[in-house]
């Protein structure tokens, strides 16, 4: 799938907390951690971090996708529920807005991979 001639494109955007609270143990976080900065060496990848500076913001009421798949469409989750697929165009376009007022908020990329770094050392 990376190395066809027009890879997807895949954004991003972790909270801070992400990084700090680990699943498991130490080992199993530095790996996955890990894995992410493998992921973000190839073309069209992207992560960036919200860092803990940015206090409480939109993105804390649940994590969401955006998809496009011939359409574009939305994936939301909230706790305690079953997450759905969301179709509706205006539905949809509330969630990219959404998405955009948190990845204004989001570190760089450079800086962004520097607390992915950081963090994956802490759990080493």
């Amino acid at each position: 799938m990376w190395d066809r001639p027009n890879p997807p494109r895949v954004s991003a955007v972790l909270s801070w907390m992400t990084l700090a609270t680990a699943p498991g143990d130490g080992q199993i976080m530095a790996g996955q951690l890990a894995h992410i900065l493998t992921l973000v060496e190839r073309p069209g990848v992207s992560v960036r971090v919200v860092g803990q500076h940015m206090g409480w913001h939109i993105g804390h009421d649940g994590s969401c996708q955006l998809l496009t798949v011939g359409a574009d469409m939305a994936f939301a989750e909230a706790p305690g529920m079953v997450g759905h697929l969301v179709l509706d165009p205006d539905r949809v376009e509330r969630y990219a807005r959404r998405m955009e007022q948190i990845s204004d908020l989001a570190s760089n990329t450079v800086d962004s991979r520097e607390m992915i770094e950081k963090a994956m050392r802490s759990y080493a």
